[in-house]
């Protein structure tokens, strides 16, 4: 596998789009699971037009971000449909 940077914190890694350290939790407070996740995906990215909310790119992986970083807080005005990309760059600003 070749190496690609961590999405979160840039370093170097061949375990997927996070190093080990960055990687989400599956515990992790603010994933919403099973149907009620579906649908409050659903309607965000309907929400959204199915566009990212940053770059406008359509048709590409879109993430729903929690504006404030609270994963718990999962209210619609504290979420934005962002693209892989933005998403990380999201994650980063907050440093």
């Amino acid at each position: 596998m070749a190496l690609t940077p961590c999405l979160k914190c840039r370093r170097l890694t061949g375990t997927g789009s996070y190093c080990r350290g960055c990687r989400p939790r599956r515990d992790d407070p603010g994933r919403v699971r099973g149907r009620a996740g579906q649908q409050l995906r659903k309607t965000m990215l309907s929400a959204f037009g199915y566009r990212c909310a940053n770059c406008r790119a359509e048709g590409v992986r879109l993430e729903v971000h929690h504006v404030d970083h609270d994963a718990a807080n999962n209210l619609p005005q504290n979420l934005v449909v962002l693209c892989k990309s933005c998403h990380a760059r999201a994650g980063l600003s907050r440093n």
